[in-house]
């Protein structure tokens, strides 16, 4: 199986679905690369021992993705003796999301709040499933160029 579309094609029962998507699963777990996310979670502890902002940004899904990481890891890790970490999803602000879509293109939601928000030393992550979305990366970019780490 190369894509998740590949589990459908053939499938005699729910049974046989769900053996076909959990071995899908299984083999996509097994190409995440450790240190690759070891990495990440040290930018993420620097960041929030510098009191710097942690923006998460995505379309569709991915977008929920966003939504549900910038929670968890804000909220999902508070404690009372460690700062917690500053977390934004840019995909919540629908009316400036939608706005900068109607007046100047969709291509620029994500770069109009960062124009707006982002600040030297803060980390911007962006979440895809296919990699190429132009927002995205025009954001990424533009992160760049300002002296931000970006996922």
């Amino acid at each position: 199986m190369n894509d998740l579309s590949d589990i459908y094609n053939g499938c005699k029962s729910v049974k046989d679905y769900y053996s076909r998507y959990l071995n899908f699963i299984s083999n996509l777990c097994s190409t995440i690369d450790l240190d690759e996310i070891d990495k990440v979670i040290d930018i993420f502890l620097q960041a929030r021992k510098e009191e710097k902002t942690i923006f998460f940004i995505g379309n569709g899904g991915s977008a929920a993705t966003c939504s549900h990481f910038s929670e968890d890891l804000s909220l999902g890790t508070y404690s009372k003796e460690i700062k917690p970490f500053k977390t934004i999803s840019l995909t919540d602000n629908t009316p400036y999301i939608t706005a900068l879509g109607n007046d100047i293109g969709y291509d620029n939601a994500f770069i109009g709040q960062l124009r707006c928000l982002l600040s030297k030393g803060d980390v911007v992550v962006g979440i895809s499933g296919s990699g190429n979305s132009p927002n995205l990366i025009k954001a990424l970019e533009y992160a760049n160029s300002k002296g931000t780490t970006t996922i």
